[in-house]
């Protein structure tokens, strides 16, 4: 248990995911993770983070006072957790927020295909109680990656309900989890189809080529480096130096 307490990316992405689907047992001091029959080989990759051997039942159990009672009180996390959110955000790094929350969508996310297209929502879906806690989660997170969302909101049926088929942010969430080598579950994370759209491609291209009008290097010399037309070049370094770029 006590690698859950490290300050490591792998250990913000299990409590994100024990969050949801944890058990904490505050009398008797001790966490426990089920998992259906499916999700054996990421029961298997938690069991290997703490240590732990998992019994032919499929459930991993870490008893530790010491390591336990720290843990609620760094993660705020109080008895009856489905009915009683944590009041506070873990006081670690932002980037640290973000291994959290994707360990969060492990557990109660999922992710689904829109009809008719490729694309992908990113849906999470959690007792009404939550809902304070996953607004400040989100706002928290969308700062540091730099793509902003739309809250969450209660349902129709009273559920805290966030909901996002915003590509930069999934492209930005994946790109972290690549980045941290977090252990995403792969039937949930591999449904993502994230090939940059039209818009997405033009303002990156926008990006790089007034950092490289800065630098000084001719049209010909970006057209080769970024693989487009020395026409395209053209046209988006006429529309940065009418936007005053230059």
């Amino acid at each position: 248990m006590g690698n859950l307490l490290q300050d490591s990316h792998l250990s913000f992405y299990w409590m994100g995911f024990l969050l949801g689907d944890g058990s904490f047992n505050h009398k008797k001091k001790d966490l426990v993770l089920s998992l259906c029959r499916k999700d054996r080989h990421h029961l298997q990759v938690f069991a290997n983070f703490v240590e732990r051997d998992v019994p032919l039942c499929g459930v991993v159990s870490c008893k530790n006072e010491k390591h336990f009672q720290e843990l609620v009180e760094k993660y705020h996390i109080v008895p009856r957790k489905t009915y009683n959110p944590p009041s506070l955000l873990p006081a670690i790094s932002r980037t640290g927020i973000v291994s959290f929350f994707i360990g969060l969508i492990d557990a109660d996310g999922s992710f689904v295909k829109q009809s008719g297209r490729n694309d992908c929502t990113l849906k999470i879906k959690m007792h009404g109680s939550w809902l304070n806690y996953l607004r400040t989660l989100l706002n928290e997170v969308s700062d540091e990656l730099g793509v902003g969302v739309i809250d969450p909101k209660l349902n129709a049926e009273g559920y805290a309900e966030f909901i996002s088929s915003k590509r930069m942010f999934l492209r930005a969430l994946k790109k972290h989890a690549d980045e941290y080598g977090l252990p995403t579950m792969t039937r949930k994370w591999s449904k993502l189809e994230l090939k940059p759209s039209r818009t997405e491609l033009a303002e990156e291209h926008r990006r790089l080529i007034a950092c490289l009008v800065n630098k000084g290097m001719s049209y010909k010399d970006m057209a080769v480096k970024m693989g487009i037309s020395y026409s395209a070049v053209y046209a988006i370094c006429n529309k940065l130096e009418k936007g005053g770029v230059r």
